[in-house]
């Protein structure tokens, strides 16, 4: 078995010149090495995308989202993977007022599932968003009276696998 020692006079030559072969594969492994490691990180994407539009004006009440025909929140879902099948998803909202969760879903209350085609792009209808929104699927953090206090909300929505309930996409 033969060892590999790393010698640092073999970067120069006999006419003690620096050797810029070895010089270049040096630099061509650690940039293989990086690239892997990024590569890795690239990989880790989730394979639905979520995007979700809010149509102005904007309501500090929650009954106002719930209601199939206020169309308040639009809804878009991608599957991206183009090797998987149909892929079957259920949402989980969360709602935010600076770092605190307000509401967020009841992950065990039986909501509407959506059918993922790979590379189409569904539509979710306020009709079949709204069952997501109604009180009786939302837990508080603390008490809340249905109406959002002043400032920023912020409505993260993200995809989870039916079934198994693995997260499918970016909070």
């Amino acid at each position: 078995m033969k060892k590999f020692v790393w010698d640092f006079n073999s970067l120069w030559n006999k006419n003690h010149h620096f050797n810029l072969s070895i010089l270049f594969n040096l630099i061509v492994l650690l940039l293989t090495v990086c690239q892997g490691i990024s590569g890795q990180q690239l990989r880790s994407t989730y394979p639905i995308q979520v995007h979700a539009f809010m149509k102005p004006p904007y309501s500090l009440y929650l009954d106002d989202y719930s209601h199939p025909s206020s169309g308040k929140v639009i809804l878009s879902l991608l599957n991206r993977d183009l090797m998987q099948p149909e892929t079957e998803v259920r949402l989980h909202i969360r709602l935010n007022a600076g770092n605190q969760v307000i509401l967020e879903t009841i992950d065990h209350k039986p909501l509407p599932t959506f059918q993922l085609a790979p590379g189409i792009p569904l539509r979710v209808t306020p009709s079949e968003l709204a069952a997501y929104f109604l009180r009786e699927n939302l837990q508080a953090s603390g008490s809340f009276s249905g109406h959002f206090p002043e400032g920023m909300i912020e409505i993260c929505i993200t995809a989870f696998e039916a079934k198994t309930g693995q997260q499918l996409s970016q909070r």
